[in-house]
């Protein structure tokens, strides 16, 4: 079962966004069965997308079983930090929501994840886990929550890899092809207050789902839906908008789109992160844009542990793997 955790972020924020009131990132920490604290641990911070909150990292269902990647990662020897974004789940709502935009909250990401590595590393995170003084900081994003995981490297270079699943520094894709209704993405947002939107889940269920996804999964995911901040909605589909962030990028990458998913030309996307050490891509089959629902889950999250576990990368800039 996962820790909660939070982490206060009130002094990486503008005045503006908070107004003087208290900040916080909330967090679900997983750890794994046995840690070695003369040991390299790798640390794995993850972020959702739009529309979710933590539980897209650790969904329990009725009647299904294994739909958690943070506890799977967690069983082969990974600590796992799951953040709600700023405003959205169990952390905190900025005063002003609508100042809270990409580079607002990656800032805030930042001094969690910050605070998270510190805290590992002199022993104080949690009462069972022992000071641990080396890591290896891998920051981890699904669709927006990818696009927040650029911004903050690009800006704060606060991991030693990345892991983005799920999005395109290109364009994401707003009239989904493979056959599908061409239906805009902005007609499946419905406003609910000045600052924030749902997602209608059910009318995308083509595009996030594969058909073989149990009933009872899509009956939880569609439960699960939260409130999303209109300006990360909008920043999240404008064309280009990490481009140049994505460009900058010099760490390892481990790239993920599904079989179906929000890319506009699959083929182009390496090129996108020009200045990255190393680049592995995975195109997962048989998985719509939610890969931790599809029936190839397991395959992506132990290719991101074998991936994880790397000392020494492979020579080549980009490797393909299916």
């Amino acid at each position: 079962m996962p820790h909660d955790l939070r982490f206060d972020v009130s002094s990486a924020l503008p005045q503006q966004v908070a107004q003087g009131a208290p900040q916080w990132i909330a967090a679900w920490l997983f750890m794994p069965p046995h840690i070695d604290p003369e040991q390299r641990q790798t640390v794995l911070v993850c972020l959702h997308g739009g529309s979710y909150d933590k539980r897209y990292y650790h969904l329990e269902v009725p009647g299904c079983t294994d739909y958690s990647m943070a506890a799977h990662l967690a069983e082969q020897g990974n600590i796992v930090l799951v953040f709600d974004w700023l405003g959205v789940g169990d952390s905190s709502r900025p005063a002003d929501p609508a100042a809270a935009d990409r580079h607002v909250v990656a800032a805030a990401h930042h001094a969690a994840a910050s605070q998270a590595f510190d805290r590992l590393m002199d022993g104080t995170l949690y009462p069972d886990l022992p000071a641990l003084p080396l890591l290896q900081r891998i920051g981890v994003g699904h669709a927006s929550g990818a696009m927040l995981a650029i911004t903050q490297q690009a800006g704060f270079a606060t991991f030693d890899r990345l892991v983005l699943m799920g999005y395109t520094a290109q364009e994401v894709v707003r009239e989904p092809t493979l056959e599908l209704p061409r239906e805009r993405w902005s007609s499946r947002l419905q406003r609910i207050d000045e600052h924030y939107l749902r997602l209608d889940r059910q009318a995308l269920r083509t595009i996030f789902h594969w058909p073989d996804v149990p009933a009872a999964l899509l009956v939880a995911d569609d439960a699960s839906a939260v409130p999303l901040p209109a300006v990360l909605a909008e920043q999240s589909v404008t064309p280009g908008i990490v481009a140049e962030d994505a460009a900058r990028l010099e760490v390892p990458l481990f790239l993920c789109l599904g079989e179906r998913d929000v890319s506009p030309a699959v083929e182009h996307e390496s090129a996108c992160y020009a200045s990255a050490s190393h680049l592995t891509f995975l195109l997962l089959s048989q998985s719509g844009h939610c890969h931790n629902f599809s029936s190839r889950r397991r395959d992506l999250w132990e290719r991101i542990h074998q991936w994880a576990a790397l000392d020494r990368l492979p020579d080549c800039r980009l490797e393909h793997c299916a």
